[in-house]
């Protein structure tokens, strides 16, 4: 509060009597003792102020400083947790990698066993199929050969008939020669008879 100071009453021209001018003092100085005191009042507050001004402007400056660590340790956290999760996200993206190159290549091998496989079949098949040839082949071989050989006994048989039937063909004409003969012979025998026979009965007669 501002104090005002009073205006000192006017003393009146005559000279106060001595125990007036003590009271008068007397007031005067308890007047200024008071003013000093409301002066000292005043700057203890200003002062108290001031210190409470200095004390918030300090604790706002440290609750500035620990929202800033705070913002900043929040923020940190949040980066290593971001970088935590982003690495966790590689790794199962390199795990999932990983794993369908794995697949892949389990594809590619059971695809190369059954293209294998398939191979070997075929090949197996082909084998199968020249054999049952070969077979096939040999059988008609045998059956050619025991052709032949049975075309060769028949023409051999054929011959042997041939030759027989020549030989007996051959038999028969000498035979029906021989008989021809006799006969001519019998003949010429039996006409001589008769003429032997007729000149006796001529003679005769």
């Amino acid at each position: 509060k501002k104090v005002t100071k009073k205006p000192a009453k006017k003393v009146a021209a005559k000279k106060p009597a001595k125990k007036t001018v003590k009271k008068a003092a007397a007031v005067k100085k308890a007047a200024a003792l008071k003013v000093r005191s409301v002066k000292k009042a005043a700057a203890a507050k200003k002062a108290a102020a001031k210190k409470a001004a200095a004390k918030n402007r300090a604790a706002a400056k440290k609750a500035a400083a620990a929202k800033k660590a705070a913002a900043k340790k929040a923020a940190a956290k949040n980066r290593a947790a971001s970088k935590k999760a982003a690495a966790k996200a590689k790794k199962a993206k390199q795990a999932e990698k990983k794993a369908a190159a794995s697949k892949k290549a389990v594809l590619l091998k059971q695809k190369k066993a059954a293209k294998k496989a398939k191979l070997a079949l075929k090949a197996k098949a082909l084998r199968a199929r020249n054999a049952a040839k070969k077979v096939a082949a040999a059988k008609k071989s045998a059956v050619l050969k025991l052709r032949a050989i049975a075309a060769k006994k028949r023409e051999s048989a054929a011959k042997k008939k041939a030759a027989k039937k020549a030989k007996a063909a051959l038999k028969r004409e000498r035979a029906a020669k021989k008989r021809a003969a006799l006969k001519e012979k019998a003949d010429a025998k039996r006409a001589v008879v008769e003429k032997k026979r007729a000149e006796k009965k001529a003679i005769r007669a």
